[in-house]
């Protein structure tokens, strides 16, 4: 098979605003109606913690990979909070909470356009994964909505199951399915 064509690199400064407007007119996004300015908000907000990867041929953006190599369960925990108050069943307490061993984060991955089936998106978290455990974490969380069928069958083909079910996690109406997967730290 012929190397790639395209190459991995760190996001700059000035490609994060274009990469929300993409993301934002894509699924999962546009289902659960999150605009691009609220994403360019929460890049900013937590550019101090998170790591954003793009594929590009020259200028071109292919995909993007934004994680976390640890603290994931602080995020986790925002998410499922947020579900509760979303839920008014729900208990607004942290007793219903699933207590989760720390590892890195998976906020977003995406393959823009029709640059799905290069390869793009399993080089980029296969990236996030050998950073994630370069920095000694030995899971990688992530969250993928309850309709996307085919982000859950990409993530399954990579070896990662289903932990928790967080109802109304971003919208109310739409379930996130925490997923994990065990990764090996770099000794």
């Amino acid at each position: 098979m012929p190397p790639p064509s395209y190459l991995l690199r760190q996001a700059r400064p000035d490609e994060i605003a274009p990469i929300c407007h993409l993301l934002a007119d894509m699924e999962p996004w546009l289902t659960l109606n999150i605009i691009a300015e609220n994403l360019i908000k929460a890049f900013a907000r937590d550019e101090m913690l998170r790591r954003v990867q793009v594929a590009a041929e020259s200028d071109k953006l292919l995909g993007v990979v934004s994680f976390r190599t640890t603290l994931a369960t602080d995020y986790i925990t925002a998410l499922q909070a947020r579900g509760r108050l979303n839920t008014p069943s729900a208990p607004n307490d942290d007793t219903s909470a699933i207590i989760l061993p720390d590892g890195g984060y998976v906020n977003c991955l995406a393959v823009f356009g029709s640059q799905q089936g290069r390869g793009i998106g399993l080089a980029l978290l296969q990236h996030a994964e050998a950073e994630t455990a370069a920095q000694g974490s030995e899971r990688m969380y992530l969250f993928v909505s309850d309709f996307n069928n085919a982000a859950q069958r990409f993530y399954a083909r990579q070896g990662y199951t289903e932990c928790d079910r967080v109802e109304n996690c971003v919208v109310p109406g739409r379930d996130e399915l925490l997923l994990v997967k065990a990764i090996r730290p770099h000794p």
